[in-house]
């Protein structure tokens, strides 16, 4: 089974938009992402390890629309 880990800013509160963010995730694809408080402004997604989002990388918090097809594009992957 994939794990999916959203790691945010607790001091930025960064929180709530990573729960709901989580909720879509599993709410979409069945999968409860863990959240995992950070600091340093981070706000990034991972499947597995791998980083599938940064919001360091990109200056902005992610689309979940997008993130969601992002996560459903390499989950498809895995599976071949």
């Amino acid at each position: 089974m994939a794990t999916i880990t959203i790691e945010y800013c607790k001091p930025c509160n960064y929180e709530p938009k990573a729960a709901s963010v989580a909720l879509r995730i599993k709410e979409e694809l069945g999968v409860l992402p863990q959240l995992v408080s950070g600091s340093g402004g981070v706000f990034e997604v991972r499947l597995d390890d791998q980083l599938v989002f940064s919001k360091k990388a990109t200056g902005e918090f992610p689309n979940p629309t997008k993130l969601i097809e992002m996560l459903r594009q390499r989950l498809a992957e895995e599976e071949r």
